[in-house]
């Protein structure tokens, strides 16, 4: 092959692989909700996108494994057999968040650890780095707008089929829970605060690393405080705090993290939400669950969906045994990992391996799991993680 031929060609993959991501950063992160529904399941733009690139990468001559990711995948499946088991045994009541569950734990993690893996290993990391902080910032400075636009002008900008799906159109203040009483929440293009909460957050440790500008990290970190959701306060301020110690290991994060604190208690005094709200024993009703809550090794309860405690939730569904092999799967990244790497690794890893347990501990009270994109970001991260375009040393 003639030289010249051949840096063409290479150029051409190059080029495909900056607009696969810009792409699939645009419709997962930036409008994650864009699309439509079939049958009352949703068909994203991201989603519908990735699906596609996977399908279209499935058909190539030669594959490239990486040992760590496939180590993930095995680690993956006690938990998926426990789950097929479970519905094969005890059925399915809602088809829709069965499909939700098939996708966040059958495809989206053979999708980024194998199907991907070879090009998640060739992206142009400063590249991607700079699509995520432009993608944060946006869906950032969108939400607070549209928070106060909300409260000016009593409804939402709604664009369909870019930041609320076609049949959402209109039913944002009925469907979403999103109503604080005399405010709503931030909700972004998300459509959804605690969402759009859980999802930011686990990035947030990889901007504080790659954003220098303080006035972008600002305006992202109060998008986070007008979710007015108690989760994503409490996780916020867990990641900020576990990135102080180590990651920046500075005094003056600590103080950021007092004044991010005052900040919230000033937002729930100028919208007047009581003592009360913040010491709900209850959280938001949730813990209603554990009234009917049964522990056996193997649960006997037919599949609904995974509700916002999800450990809670998972020990429900799958018994005691979906439980252990449930944390297995989601920890396994970070452990092996860690085990692989004790030592000399980047502030991105570290800021990798913070969101990824700052989306674990989250999940104590809402993990939003079955929502789209969430399993998406997690999967993703989890594999981008062992990737060696990321440098160990800075």
């Amino acid at each position: 092959m003639h030289k010249l031929e051949l840096v063409s060609k290479l150029k051409n993959k190059v080029f495909l692989l900056k607009a696969f991501v810009l792409v699939l950063s645009l419709f997962l992160l930036a409008f994650p909700k864009g699309g439509i529904k079939l049958f009352s399941l949703p068909l994203t733009w991201g989603y519908s996108f990735l699906g596609l690139t996977a399908i279209l990468f499935l058909i190539r001559k030669t594959y490239t494994f990486q040992i760590d990711r496939i180590k993930v995948l095995f680690s993956l499946l006690p938990f998926q057999l426990i789950s097929l088991l479970s519905f094969i045994k005890n059925e399915i009541d809602s088809i829709p968040f069965a499909v939700s569950f098939f996708v966040s734990f059958f495809l989206l993690p053979y999708i980024f650890f194998l199907v991907l893996s070879e090009y998640l290993d060739k992206i142009d990391v400063s590249f991607f780095l700079k699509i995520v902080k432009n993608s944060l910032f946006f869906i950032a400075l969108f939400g607070i707008f549209l928070f106060f636009y909300k409260i000016f002008m009593g409804s939402f900008l709604e664009i369909p089929l870019l930041t609320v799906n076609m049949q959402d159109l209109g039913t944002l203040e009925t469907s979403k829970c999103i109503d604080r009483g005399t405010v709503f929440k931030l909700i972004s293009t998300y459509n959804n605060g605690n969402l759009y909460g859980i999802a930011l957050l686990m990035f947030l440790p990889l901007l504080n690393v790659i954003e220098q500008k303080f006035y972008k990290r600002f305006l992202i970190k109060l998008s986070l405080i007008l979710t007015l959701s108690r989760t994503v306060w409490v996780a916020f301020l867990f990641i900020e705090l576990i990135y102080a110690l180590f990651v920046k290991k500075r005094l003056k994060v600590i103080f950021a993290i007092g004044f991010f604190f005052l900040l919230m208690l000033l937002v729930s005094l100028y919208f007047e939400f009581s003592a009360s709200w913040f010491l709900d024993t209850t959280l938001g009703s949730r813990t209603a669950g554990l009234e009917d809550l049964k522990v056996n090794w193997f649960s006997d309860k037919s599949f609904s969906s995974v509700a916002e405690m999800v450990y809670v939730s998972i020990l429900d569904n799958f018994g005691v045994l979906g439980l252990l092999s449930f944390l297995l799967a989601m920890t396994s990244p970070i452990f092996l990992f860690l085990l692989k790497n004790p030592k000399n690794i980047s502030n991105i890893h570290k800021s990798i391996l913070i969101g990824l347990i700052g989306y674990l501990f989250s999940s104590l009270a809402d993990g939003a799991i079955m929502l789209i994109p969430i399993m998406a970001f997690y999967w993703f991260l989890s594999a981008f993680i062992f990737s060696p375009a990321l440098k160990f040393k800075e």
